[in-house]
């Protein structure tokens, strides 16, 4: 009996693989194009202005916003240009309100590509900046 538990678990496993594997190469349009494909612009927002996030480069100011209480984090990543790496956090922003964070972007980087996260409404489209 505990054979047939083995068998059912394999498959169980191997068919969670799959879904994960196949989820993983069907990227959103805001994650399949690369910072240089993206178009230019300081700012990105969420669907009915759900959360937006707005660059400034003169202090490296990130200005974020959430407009849903529902008890989900925002987050604005970013991406330097021509940099194949790992997109790096910016700011998070708790439920509802507004708030500026200061975080530094290095300027060794001539362009930088930024978007928003939250579980409520996953990926932004990304946007590029200068640093």
């Amino acid at each position: 009996m505990s054979t047939d538990w083995q068998g059912i678990r394999r498959t169980a496993a191997a068919t969670v693989a799959a879904t994960v594997a196949a989820g993983a190469l069907t990227a959103s349009p805001a994650q399949a194009a690369t910072c240089g494909q993206t178009k230019y612009g300081d700012r990105v927002q969420a669907d009915n202005n759900a959360a937006g996030a707005v660059f400034v480069r003169k202090g490296d100011k990130w200005k974020l916003w959430d407009n849903q209480r529902d008890e989900w984090l925002v987050r604005v990543e970013y991406n330097y240009a021509g940099v194949d790496d790992a997109w790096k956090k910016a700011a998070m922003h708790a439920d509802g309100g507004q708030g500026t964070v200061v975080h530094n972007v290095s300027e060794r980087y001539k362009y930088l590509c930024f978007r928003l996260y939250s579980p409520r409404f996953g990926y932004t489209r990304a946007v590029r900046s200068r640093t």
